[in-house]
């Protein structure tokens, strides 16, 4: 009603534009359709508001309504002579009670001493028994071994392996003596030292390479071997200057000290080469 009344002044207005009235109509329109508007809102609310009592209201009945009374089935039991039937009685969890269906009389014993003389002679005895018998069975005693002792029969019963024919049967030998460098030594001593390039190859690993050092050092030049057989079969590896540069100072040391012993067994030309491939 009053958007259309609103249009029709709207054209007034356009027709003339200084027309007093229509103006004024147009305040009163648009001021009943902001009523009608806030009216339309409170109407809304209200209904909202309704249903939502309503819904309470549902609820609460749901809620509030009286149980229905649980019928009691009791089943037909055949009568027996001198017995009585317990019917069940229903209460509401407030009112049952948590006490035992029946208290049990508790009377004093008493006990007659001599009955507790005779039980403690008992345990003596059987404790006397037990400790006879234990003072009269013979100890075996027997020798445990040390563990250097199982060490050592152990080392003797290892059997070094033969010569290896490739680089892995060579690195699972040294694994398999690699705590005892006395078989270490055993090991590489039948090993010709001029063959370990064409064993070894491409696949030579900084640990053996620093082992094999390490036993040369230590056992070779202690027992007076000639190791000059070795460093010209490790100078002929195509990695000796990649294994020498991760080599700690120590270790250079060590190779050091092997040139110089050999340099007793070898002339000054060879001595020089050996060096040089080292880098050292």
């Amino acid at each position: 009603m009053y958007n259309e009344a609103k249009k029709d002044l709207l054209n007034v207005l356009k027709l003339e534009p200084n027309n007093k009235q229509a103006k004024n109509d147009i305040e009163i329109v648009n001021h009943k359709i902001k009523q009608s508007e806030i009216q339309k809102i409170s109407d809304i609310k209200c209904q909202k508001t309704n249903t939502i009592n309503n819904l309470q209201n549902t609820s609460s009945k749901m809620l509030y309504k009286d149980d229905e009374p649980i019928k009691i089935v009791t089943p037909d039991w055949p009568e027996r002579v001198g017995c009585k039937q317990i019917t069940s009685k229903q209460k509401p969890p407030h009112l049952r009670s948590k006490k035992p269906f029946c208290t049990l009389n508790i009377k004093d014993v008493q006990v007659n001493q001599e009955e507790l003389n005779n039980i403690q002679l008992l345990q003596t005895t059987l404790k006397e028994v037990c400790e006879k018998k234990i003072i009269d069975q013979p100890i075996n005693k027997e020798v445990i071994p040390m563990k250097k002792d199982l060490v050592q029969t152990e080392k003797k019963h290892v059997a070094i392996p033969p010569v290896p024919q490739t680089y892995v049967q060579l690195k699972q030998d040294w694994a398999c003596l690699k705590n005892d460098p006395e078989l270490l030594f055993q090991y590489l001593k039948q090993i010709p030292g001029k063959r370990l390039p064409s064993i070894v190859r491409n696949s030579m690993d900084n640990d053996l390479f620093v082992d094999i050092l390490r036993i040369l050092q230590t056992k070779f030049i202690k027992n007076g071997y000639n190791i000059t057989d070795y460093l010209m079969g490790i100078s002929e590896l195509p990695r000796l200057q990649m294994l020498v540069m991760f080599c700690s100072s120590n270790e250079v040391l060590c190779i050091k000290e092997l040139l110089n012993y050999v340099s007793k067994f070898v002339p000054e030309n060879a001595y020089k080469n050996l060096k040089d491939s080292f880098r050292v």
